[in-house]
């Protein structure tokens, strides 16, 4: 893997120089700066589309604590991103320290992050220090029906993977949510020659059964060892066991990433798929060309910690 990543606990005082979240209409997107999130620069990105529900009352709130709440559309994300990224930590210490509230975060701005705080680590030949916060999601009923018409690709460019050559199978690996049907349109989309299925554990006994039943499908097709359980309150343990899997089965096959469900599963896809080898894995997005239903999500439970350190490239002497 090509950056330390290590578990970290969410701590108000904490001092970051920049941090970032989202305006959605879950209640749960400003759930980090509820719980006392600081920064010199907190910026807070609103949703494009979709402002129902708790949005109106989420950017009452970042406004109200002090966030520089700035409206971009999916197109200029990277370099309104990286503005303020360089704006906010180009000069200072040594070691920049950034906090990310990956909860609401669609999985294309959430690649962008990833992208872009590593391009700041190389421009500015810094370590950067990157805390992704995940608030885990109170129980919510899965929407109805088996979804729309379904568009895959890479979630963006730089998630494309390495070229390998053709005659190397293709493997699927798929993070599992509870959308119906939408793993196994994913499965069907790509045809791979070999899947596994990342299964979240919960201690919600209607989120197990809600799972399963919008899975059930694919389910029948996998065996039971290609079915992998991992746990939603230890978010570098879940990056680390991605990693030694990955790196198990890619001198067989060109593996595609596939993070439905739970974010702290798209973030871990992302963080693994930063390598440089030959095998680097690519990462795409999967869903309906309609977008689903927007549900008032809460948060439940801790907070989730995940540290990555990037680490300024050595340059040689």
């Amino acid at each position: 893997m090509k950056y330390p990543v290590l578990p970290t606990v969410f701590e108000p005082d904490s001092h970051y120089h920049f941090g970032l979240i989202s305006i959605g209409f879950e209640r749960r997107s400003t759930h980090l700066l509820r719980s006392g999130l600081r920064a010199d620069d907190l910026v807070a990105v609103p949703f494009d589309s979709h402002q129902v529900l708790s949005y109106a009352d989420n950017r009452a709130l970042a406004l109200s604590r002090g966030c520089r709440v700035v409206d971009i559309d999916e197109v200029d994300f990277s370099a309104a991103l990286r503005r303020a990224l360089v704006s906010s930590v180009s000069v200072g210490a040594d070691e920049i320290r950034i906090a990310v509230d990956i909860s609401s975060m669609t999985r294309g701005r959430l690649a962008r992050t990833v992208v872009e705080i590593e391009r700041l680590a190389d421009d500015l030949a810094r370590q950067v220090e990157a805390d992704f916060f995940y608030s885990p999601a109170s129980y919510t009923a899965p929407p109805r029906g088996a979804g729309g018409v379904l568009n895959a690709g890479p979630v963006t460019d730089e998630f494309r993977g390495h070229l390998r050559r053709t005659s190397l199978p293709i493997a699927a690996v798929i993070g599992l949510g509870y959308e119906p049907q939408r793993a196994l349109g994913a499965f069907e989309l790509l045809e791979p020659t070999r899947a596994w299925a990342f299964r979240p554990d919960n201690d919600d006994a209607r989120y197990e059964t809600a799972l399963d039943d919008a899975n059930q499908q694919l389910l029948k097709l996998l065996s039971s060892d290609s079915v992998l359980n991992y746990s939603l309150d230890r978010g570098a343990e879940l990056v680390y066991s991605l990693d030694s899997f990955l790196y198990a089965i890619s001198g067989e096959y060109r593996v595609v990433l596939i993070p439905l469900g739970p974010k702290l599963f798209a973030l871990a896809c992302l963080i693994v798929a930063l390598d440089d080898s030959e095998s680097r894995p690519a990462v795409w997005r999967v869903g309906d060309v309609a977008y689903a239903s927007p549900a008032n999500i809460e948060e439940a439970g801790p907070i989730v910690g995940t540290r990555v350190i990037f680490s300024a490239p050595v340059v040689a002497t």
